[in-house]
């Protein structure tokens, strides 16, 4: 019990970091993952239940002469791939008693709704990450077009399509972000901006002794005032002589 509860935490940090993240491919490896994990508990769960029940039964399949020297590894093992081969809609062609036919059309019922779950989660997975590239490749070769026709440079050129392969998404996810967080209660949003920014903040001296005395300022400040920019490799956010309107925190 707590091996099982220990993997399924461990199985919650992972889906909390993949909801974290914003690359389609990390979502779609992740995706695949819990796939073969979830696979593999119903196999392992199933596997148990059938060597339990050959084993209680008189005359079950575990108490066949043939099983009756073996190890509970081994048994374990067959029991394993005797559930794969359902899971795969294989025929059990076995004499088997009342009670493991009744567990085998269970099975083989299970079976069929997991491949079908399997095949539709992997085709929309799969059609998702497609249309996120065919997407990607169309809005890159519009701009190529628009550089050719304005005869762009070849040095400008080449940096708008580094921006474009390597920040360009990352800014629309951003945005994405933004978009989402507009529809949360007035409340809620606060308290999530507060914690996503008050760690930043307060690395400022001047910041972390106002948190200090008037925590309900910085919570306001944090969550009314600031403004998430982004900025990539290389970019140019101030120089000397422009005039001085807001103040940047740098989160990497």
């Amino acid at each position: 019990h707590l091996r099982l509860t220990r993997s399924v935490k461990w199985m919650q940090r992972m889906k909390a970091l993949a909801d974290r993240s914003n690359s389609t491919l990390i979502l779609f490896g992740f995706s695949v993952f819990n796939m073969a994990s979830s696979l593999l508990w119903a196999v392992h769960f199933i596997a148990c239940l059938w060597f339990w029940i050959g084993d209680r039964l008189h005359n079950g399949w575990a108490q066949q002469a043939r099983f009756r020297e073996e190890d509970v590894v081994t048994l374990y093992l067959y029991a394993a791939r005797w559930t794969v081969a359902q899971l795969c809609l294989r025929t059990d062609i076995e004499v088997r008693t009342a009670p493991e036919y009744g567990f085998t059309v269970l099975v083989g019922m299970f079976g069929l709704v997991c491949v079908s779950a399997i095949i539709s989660a992997a085709t929309a997975t799969v059609a998702e990450f497609d249309r996120a590239n065919r997407d990607n490749k169309v809005q890159r070769r519009q701009m190529l077009e628009m550089l050719h026709r304005h005869n762009v440079s070849l040095e400008l050129t080449q940096a708008l399509r580094w921006y474009y392969q390597n920040i360009h998404s990352q800014r629309r996810n951003a945005a994405r972000e933004q978009d989402m967080l507009r529809h949360l209660p007035k409340d809620l949003l606060m308290r999530l901006l507060n914690e996503m920014r008050s760690t930043v903040v307060t690395k400022h001296v001047l910041f972390a002794e106002l948190n200090k005395d008037t925590p309900r300022l910085v919570f306001r400040l944090v969550g009314s005032i600031m403004e998430h920019v982004f900025s990539h490799q290389g970019e140019i956010v101030f120089t000397a002589g422009d005039l001085c309107s807001k103040m940047y925190f740098v989160a990497v």
